[in-house]
């Protein structure tokens, strides 16, 4: 599955790649998002659920001067309270006005709760998996 990715991203850009990487799952999955990465590409590793401690060849960024970043919001967090706060405060002009598009996923009512959790265990989420407290819906 992660080589059909990869194809697919290169497919995608014309052989080009991506400019920027958002990686949740670490591990493995590293050096495949180092391989898609465009000249001057960015991974922002933001997680690391697989599990693994994920490893890089540092001859690969060299080769076209790319940069891996660990992000962790909490570090930021527990030492400075405000940071989130600002961030949003950044973030949510852009979202009104619809120059971000989040990837939202499937949504579940709440008695579907334990779908929606085999959804992200099973690693079959695209985008966000709501959970529709509310009135009863059917799942999209």
């Amino acid at each position: 599955m992660a080589d059909a990715f990869e194809d697919a991203v290169r497919e995608l850009t014309g052989d080009r790649g991506v400019d920027i990487v958002v990686d949740p799952v670490g591990a493995d999955r590293v050096s495949g998002s180092v391989r898609i990465l465009a000249r001057e590409g960015r991974l922002l590793v933001i997680g690391s659920v697989g599990g693994d401690v994920a490893q890089v060849k540092v001859d690969s960024l060299m080769r076209n001067n790319l940069d891996v970043s660990g992000v962790g919001w909490g570090a930021f967090w527990s030492e400075e309270p405000s940071y989130l706060q600002e961030q949003w405060a950044a973030l949510l002009p852009l979202l009104r006005a619809g120059h971000l598009q989040p990837v939202m996923g499937r949504r579940f009512p709440l008695e579907q709760a334990s779908q929606a959790l085999l959804e992200l265990d099973q690693r079959r989420a695209q985008g966000k998996v709501l959970l529709d407290v509310r009135a009863h819906r059917s799942h999209e």
